[in-house]
């Protein structure tokens, strides 16, 4: 399940939390994979996406797919987050190394249904 919808300044943040992963999990066939396209230049969603995973006991992997604009003009850089109920579920992509375990800093709250904290991943470094 592909879930594409993080990457303009409104995030549908009820997209993300708790009880959303716990609907798509029931919805998805066994040994299936969620896929979560979370590039966007204003927020870091890896840590509450992480959370999340973590919540749910899943296997998770991130990806940030950099390109250089000099040499690739037209194409932009990506950044895509995997979870699975088991790291086998995840095939290749976990023992890729291009394919990392995303950090979860102590900060990082749990978005459920009744509460998320958009302030909390900010980016704020440009």
């Amino acid at each position: 399940m592909i879930l594409d919808a993080f990457s303009s300044d409104a995030i549908p943040v009820h997209l993300m939390t708790r009880e959303a992963v716990a609907l798509y999990l029931s919805r998805l066939v066994p040994g299936g994979v969620l896929a979560f396209h979370i590039s966007n230049r204003h927020l870091n969603l890896a840590p509450v996406l992480a959370q999340i995973a973590a919540s749910h006991g899943l296997a998770i992997r991130q990806q940030v797919h950099k390109v250089d604009p000099a040499r690739t003009p037209a194409v932009l850089a990506s950044w895509w987050i995997v979870m699975a109920q088991h790291d086998s579920d995840l095939g290749p992509l976990a023992s890729d190394a291009r394919w990392t375990i995303p950090r979860i800093p102590a900060s990082t709250p749990l978005w459920t249904d009744d509460f998320s904290n958009i302030f909390s991943v900010l980016n704020l470094s440009h």
